[in-house]
């Protein structure tokens, strides 16, 4: 945390006091949508929390959705799923698809009733996500449907702290000639800080960029357990792994594995794991500019710009002497354990290594750009 303090004193003396606090909070605020009128009733805790992650309730929104990607396709789409998805202003989720978007237009979308909302969340049933006419095809939000929309929070960011102590001077040394006894002062404290918020909902989020994966906050403390992030097929998977390879993403066709290694645009794409559900998405804007740095055995993403990124950089335990890593031989990759996408005990880490053929265990990941063949 960084603290800047300015302190305003008005006067100084021994005092009775009164103290009160304002807080006012400044950040990256979303933009669009700030003339829409309410909607109807509040938000319902269950099918329409208030919070989801980093992002508040905005609306049950209809019309028109200019500007809204549609940034993954999961059957067990949920709220959390996309809300860990989006790195956008505004996140919005119709049945099983997940949209970003920086804005929302008002000129063509409202706020409507909830009950328009009515898709429950195929991820999480007691949630609800959109509403669509049937036969809604995959690229396409058609004229009728609705959107489960939420807006990220403003308090991520820079928050201003302004205390005022108001003190009654009661007496006075005795090398003060004229004691202002029984007057007022006032003294004013402002303070900016950095806001971070709380990691409980993000400790359960992996992200995979490129071959790489990490956790959105590092893995600490002695009840720490490393991720690996496991792809066979259409299906990715989360898995307790503690070898020193934990954050490179494996693709496997049944029992034969390797490590994933994409090129260039191919690179685009990212796997997002929330609590063991993973989906494969598109990267939104430019999202996907990141660097797995890691520093000692802690690794975690970093922004990066142009040729420099998506690259795996080790430094030392003081975060000096920094250096690309090695490329990794693909042959002998450490097999996955137990089943993919299903959840595997502990005790079955550090599995026995397996041979992987040049070719194997990439087609699901070729086709969407993952890893190139060789």
């Amino acid at each position: 945390m960084q603290h800047q303090l300015t302190v305003l004193l008005a006067a100084i003396g021994a005092a009775t006091a009164q103290s009160y606090t304002n807080s006012t909070t400044a950040g990256s605020s979303p933009t669009g949508g700030s003339m829409m009128p309410n909607p109807t009733g509040g938000a319902d805790d269950k099918a329409f929390p208030s919070k989801v992650g980093d992002f508040s309730f905005f609306g049950c929104i209809t019309g028109e959705f200019p500007g809204f990607s549609n940034v993954a396709s999961n059957a067990k789409m949920s709220l959390d799923l996309c809300a860990a998805s989006c790195p956008s202003a505004f996140m919005g989720v119709i049945g099983k698809d997940c949209f970003c978007s920086n804005a929302v237009d008002s000129n063509k979308s409202k706020k409507d009733d909830k009950s328009k909302c009515n898709l429950t969340c195929q991820g999480n049933p007691a949630q609800h996500c959109g509403g669509s006419p049937k036969g809604m095809k995959r690229t396409d939000i058609p004229a009728g449907s609705a959107m489960s929309v939420y807006k990220r929070d403003a308090s991520y960011g820079t928050s201003v702290v302004t205390s005022t102590h108001v003190h009654t001077i009661t007496s006075c040394g005795a090398t003060v000639t004229d004691c202002p006894a029984g007057s007022v002062t006032t003294q004013v404290v402002v303070q900016t800080i950095d806001v971070c918020h709380t990691p409980q909902w993000h400790r359960k989020k992996v992200v995979c960029y490129g071959d790489y994966c990490a956790p959105e906050y590092p893995c600490k403390g002695s009840d720490c357990k490393t991720k690996r992030v496991v792809c066979d097929g259409d299906k990715c998977s989360v898995e307790d792994n503690s070898s020193k390879d934990w954050h490179k993403l494996v693709v496997c066709e049944g029992q034969d594995c390797r490590f994933a290694k994409c090129q260039g645009a191919d690179c685009d794409n990212k796997v997002v794991c929330y609590s063991g559900t993973c989906a494969v998405e598109k990267c939104y804007g430019n999202e996907c500019e990141k660097n797995m740095v890691c520093t000692g055995d802690k690794c975690g993403w970093e922004k990066c710009k142009g040729d420099q990124c998506k690259t795996e950089v080790v430094c030392d335990n003081q975060g000096q002497n920094c250096n690309q890593a090695k490329g990794t031989n693909s042959q002998g990759v450490p097999s996955p354990t137990g089943n993919h996408g299903k959840p595997t005990s502990p005790a079955q880490t550090n599995p026995p290594v397996m041979a992987g053929g040049a070719k194997t265990g990439v087609s699901f990941l070729a086709a969407l750009g993952l890893i190139a063949l060789a």
